[in-house]
């Protein structure tokens, strides 16, 4: 009560925002594979999302972990 209130008290802050560089990571078994990609859209820490994959362009589906990496959803 009786603050200002500034445009960036009206946005959600998300950890990865649409446009964001991420890391793809798949596992299955003991093998892992990476790729770089881009985030379609914002998400938080276990939220599903839209990711393109930088270097074949398709767009996979991952759960977004901690420092940006997208676990992708088998």
């Amino acid at each position: 009560k009786g603050q200002i209130i500034n445009p960036r008290h009206l946005y959600k802050k998300f950890d990865i925002n649409e446009g964001d560089p991420v890391l793809i990571v798949s596992s299955i078994g003991k093998t892992t594979v990476s790729s770089s990609g881009i985030a379609i859209k914002s998400g938080n820490l276990d939220d599903l999302l839209e990711v393109k994959n930088k270097r074949s362009g398709k767009i996979v589906k991952g759960y977004v972990k901690k420092n940006k990496i997208i676990k992708v959803y088998h």
